[in-house]
């Protein structure tokens, strides 16, 4: 880590999709179809908690990808490096490796334990279950692990610019490897979500990034996610029609989920949370500046 910036590095083969996932976590569809080849390094920034973050996106067309390799500098003060494979052309699978442990090996060299995320990348939802793709998925995984030393955390996710919950969740991740507290902030949200009696919390930031989460099991979680990103996705519309929605929420058999802004440290902040009783949006407004105020000395230096 630089004094002031967090660096992540994004990288892959060509026509592996990384621009297309930086324009989808940013939210800006509509470049998406406009997309021509990466020229070289692009370098994009935005802040999470106050913390700047410079995402490098690499282009990844082979001339630039051996420019790369003879200049260390590209990569020194990396603090993620996010490495992206198409599952889908498997004829490049073993290029696509070759790359990863020359990347590897210049972070050995510079003495850079770098947290690694590998994206398994164009694994839309409509095809995530086919059994190529498994076959595929499970022949990356083993070529990785068996490629990165232990002197490498590494972390798999399956991703697709159409699933944009498991795109957030796969970055989101990577960002929370950079703080020491992502842990603290965890159970901070246990502690909430039973004091509320919610059976599962999501924190986003203003920008949608996962910031923490807690869930008692997989259903809670998954209702919770089900409805964070459309719901997001509504309150930014209407927010720029100056209409600013003080909660959405929308009601199951089960009980409820409950999407609403809420402010901490003076930030926008997006808080769901799934509950079975009523009560809990009464108790959340007895408890909440409480946890406000516990969040906000959560994340001083959150990342330092």
């Amino acid at each position: 880590m630089s004094e002031d910036t967090l660096k992540i590095m994004i990288v892959g083969l060509e026509n592996v999709g990384k621009t297309s996932i930086l324009l989808t976590l940013e939210k800006k569809y509509s470049l998406l179809g406009a997309l021509t080849p990466t020229k070289g390094i692009e370098r994009s920034t935005f802040k999470i908690l106050g913390y700047p973050v410079s995402a490098w996106d690499l282009g990844g067309q082979e001339a630039y990808r051996k420019g790369y390799l003879q200049k260390d500098i590209f990569f020194e003060e990396t603090d993620l490096f996010i490495y992206c494979m198409d599952v889908k052309d498997p004829g490049n699978h073993e290029l696509a490796i070759d790359y990863y442990q020359k990347i590897l090996e210049i972070f050995k060299k510079l003495k850079q334990k770098v947290p690694i995320i590998i994206f398994l990348h164009k694994i839309d939802p409509d095809i995530k279950n086919d059994p190529e793709i498994r076959k595929n998925v499970k022949i990356l995984k083993d070529m990785v692990q068996s490629s990165t030393s232990a002197d490498f955390e590494i972390e798999f996710y399956e991703t697709s610019i159409y699933d944009d919950w498991r795109l957030t969740k796969a970055f989101s991740a990577g960002l929370q490897k950079l703080s020491t507290k992502t842990e603290v902030l965890s159970s901070h949200l246990a502690e909430f979500a039973k004091q509320i009696k919610a059976n599962a919390i999501i924190l986003l930031n203003q920008n949608g990034y996962l910031i923490g989460e807690y869930a008692s099991n997989e259903m809670s979680a998954f209702l919770c996610q089900s409805i964070s990103t459309q719901s997001l996705y509504m309150y930014l519309v209407m927010k720029e029609r100056d209409i600013k929605p003080e909660k959405i929420t929308v009601d199951i058999k089960e009980g409820f989920i409950l999407f609403r802004g809420v402010t901490i440290n003076e930030e926008e902040f997006f808080i769901i949370f799934y509950s079975k009783v009523t009560r809990s949006l009464e108790l959340f407004g007895e408890v909440f500046p409480k946890f406000a105020e516990q969040t906000k000395d959560i994340f001083k230096f959150f990342f330092k």
